[in-house]
């Protein structure tokens, strides 16, 4: 009997060239759900992608966390394999947009989305920091790309993972305001103009830390946009979401130093799940790190990449593939299993560790 179901991961690339062609940056946007757990299934595939990407195509690739759950997980690595050929394969051959508007950001009740507009892609990220988030359901995702289709608009959707104590699940009156927040900032989109910019980027390893300090192998990634009206940084963690109150620091960081505004996003590794002795058996970015010293070479990061802008030019593509997920039904007999173990034996290590050997037996059957 097959563990798995089959469902449709959606994947889309924005990426950036300078003035030889040569790429700068991209973002990379999917629907694919970092986990189940450690490097089982597609748990450290953001930094994969990073370092197929960049090997292939140069660049600083960045690889922030899409509407996803754990429902979402690919559970054979061939799949994985087939995604990342896929990604090489389609990457944008074309970078024809020229002209991009500034960032704006729309708000409703505590979700806070921001918006920036490339010829006619819109990248979105959304962010319930300083409030507690966790995955985003795939309604959200779903109607924003409606919405975005209606007003002509080609859309990335990210979620910022950004904010974490505890355990939250979204609700749906916060995924209401999500989606009015998103449909605003589209309108808004509609209406600004568009300029000539210019690209930078710049990528910090953070050598000095590792997966049980909450820090994947892609590191850290930034991507600066420079308009005649603003100049914003795009951050990508590869960790599994943020300390609460740390993103609202590092933001605050970069404009310090004369960047207009920034959105500072994690990938959702799970190779740094299960290492260490906490509630979460991770810590979120931040959590275990020295904040100041964090920040400060987070902001130096930036830097850098301001001090690489050139002019630049988009290009977009997108893809779709069939692959062997999780699913809904096993998700929620792995949740219901580990619920039991936890409340046998209290909030401990060991309740992380009996989850994985269920999870290895999943994967076992089902690759």
């Amino acid at each position: 009997m097959s563990l798995s179901t089959e469902g449709s991961i959606e994947t889309k690339i924005l990426s950036f060239s300078g003035r030889d062609s040569g790429p700068i940056a991209s973002l990379v946007v999917s629907n694919f759900h970092p986990g189940p757990y450690r490097d089982m299934g597609s748990g450290g595939l953001p930094s994969e992608l990073k370092q197929s990407l960049e090997e292939t195509q140069r660049g600083v690739v960045q690889v922030p966390h899409g509407i996803s759950s754990h429902k979402l997980n690919i559970v054979s690595h061939r799949d994985i394999d087939r995604l990342l050929s896929a990604a090489r394969e389609n990457y944008p051959s074309e970078h024809l947009i020229r002209k991009a508007s500034s960032m704006i950001r729309g708000r409703e009740g505590e979700a806070i989305v921001s918006g920036q507009a490339f010829g006619n892609v819109a990248l979105l990220t959304i962010t319930l920091a300083p409030e507690e988030m966790e995955d985003l359901p795939t309604v959200v995702s779903g109607e924003i790309e409606k919405e975005a289709s209606t007003r002509g608009f080609e859309v990335l959707v990210i979620d910022a993972h950004n904010s974490l104590v505890g355990q939250p699940s979204i609700t749906p009156l916060q995924a209401e305001r999500i989606i009015t927040a998103a449909v605003r900032v589209l309108d808004r989109l509609k209406a600004l103009s568009q300029d000539p910019f210019k690209v930078g980027s710049a990528y910090d390893a953070l050598d000095s830390y590792g997966l049980k300090d909450g820090i994947g192998p892609g590191g850290l990634s930034v991507l600066v946009l420079k308009t005649e009206s603003d100049t914003v940084s795009y951050i990508t963690i590869d960790g599994n979401n943020m300390q609460q109150g740390l993103r609202d620091r590092i933001v605050q960081s970069v404009k310090d130093i004369g960047v207009s505004d920034a959105e500072v996003m994690t990938t959702d590794t799970h190779l740094v799940t299960g290492l260490v002795r906490s509630p979460l058996g991770y810590y979120p970015v931040g959590a275990a790190l020295p904040t100041a010293s964090f920040v400060t070479q987070i902001t130096q990061t930036v830097q850098k990449a301001v001090a690489n802008l050139e002019e630049s030019s988009a290009g977009v593509s997108k893809f779709s593939l069939q692959m062997q997920v999780l699913g809904s039904e096993t998700f929620q007999s792995i949740t219901s299993f580990i619920g039991r173990v936890a409340r046998q034996i209290g909030r401990s290590f060991l309740w992380i560790e009996s989850g994985s050997f269920l999870l290895a037996v999943v994967i076992l059957f089902v690759v």
